[in-house]
């Protein structure tokens, strides 16, 4: 029987069934895709161009936009090419109920584990409903990096009951 408290580590990452987020429509002649169909969104996604400075937010994540990045030509919606890719299911050693947490949007929620609130995309836990934001999905995630190409991975701490060592 397996505790509650204990998590397995998955050695072989491509043995874990991931489903994908989008459908490619169109590829360049380097094989990059370049037209989307998203699950959560109506419309076709094209690549955005490399120009940066850009004024809009992710969708997904609510992070600034920054290269590369779909977006909609109809609506206005954007998206970091990482938020895009997430898979629809994510199995998470740091959830409680060690179920499946599901790709969801459109919703007003409040975060389970920082408590901000957000209409962004979040994972939602199919058995306690609970919803974990992009952001703190990536700061749980070992080894991550977040959009905003910082060269180090991040990891969130709920609390930290040590002293800090680097004087």
């Amino acid at each position: 029987m397996k505790d509650k408290d204990s998590y397995e580590i998955v050695e072989n990452e491509d043995e874990m069934p991931h489903e994908s987020s989008i459908s490619v429509i169109e590829r360049n002649d380097a094989g990059e895709a370049t037209k989307i169909k998203h699950f959560k969104h109506m419309h076709n996604l094209m690549l955005g161009p490399f120009v940066g400075g850009y004024e809009n937010s992710c969708n997904g994540c609510m992070l600034p936009l920054s290269d590369p990045f779909y977006y909609c030509s109809e609506c206005g919606f954007f998206l970091h090419k990482a938020c895009a890719e997430l898979t629809k299911v994510k199995h998470v050693w740091h959830h409680p109920c060690q179920q499946p947490l599901s790709l969801v949007s459109n919703k007003a929620f409040c975060c389970g584990m920082c408590w901000h609130v957000s209409n962004a995309f979040a994972y939602e836990c199919c058995k306690c409903e609970t919803k974990i934001c992009l952001r703190c999905m990536i700061a749980f995630t070992p080894g991550a990096r977040t959009c905003l190409k910082h060269e180090h991975p991040l990891f969130f701490f709920l609390t930290i009951n040590a002293m800090c060592c680097l004087w």
